[in-house]
């Protein structure tokens, strides 16, 4: 896909709708999303949050369940929003589009994140706020890199 970071999120949510893809993965205190979740996403969602939550309380037992069921539900152009950063109107991309910046800077402190989606020449561990981001892509300069967690 050719074009800027909006146009490209555009077409990438348009190719989403029709494959059947899980955004997001949860391990006990572990969120694994493509590109993370950062605090003004998260603020900006709050009303499609709670409809979600209230529409399908028994499907919906933590963050990527969520997540998972609002890209089931069709709501991709908000999960797909880049930020500024990234060329977008909104401030705080989606899980798929949010930016390193976003993510240290506004910092979603719910629970701990492994994300991809920002390069990095090694895996990267941040930890502020009582909670680990665990940046993974590197696989440009180290193909061969791989992640070793331990979840207590």
């Amino acid at each position: 896909v050719k074009g800027n970071n909006k146009e490209m999120a555009s077409s990438y949510a348009k190719y989403f709708a029709h494959a059947r893809y899980r955004l997001a993965w949860q391990y006990d205190n572990y969120l694994f999303t493509h590109a993370g979740i950062n605090q003004k996403w998260w603020r900006r969602m709050r009303h499609l949050r709670w409809f979600v939550d209230k529409q399908f309380p028994d499907d919906i037992q933590n963050e990527a369940d969520l997540l998972n069921k609002m890209y089931s539900l069709g709501m991709h152009r908000h999960l797909f929003d880049p930020g500024k950063i990234r060329q977008g109107d909104l401030e705080g991309g989606g899980p798929l589009w949010s930016d390193m910046y976003e993510n240290e800077n506004h910092r979603w402190a719910t629970c701990n994140q492994v994300v991809g989606h920002t390069s990095v020449e090694e895996i990267k561990i941040t930890d502020k706020m009582g909670s680990k981001i665990y940046y993974i892509d590197c696989l440009d300069m180290h193909p061969y890199m791989f992640l070793e967690l331990s979840i207590d």
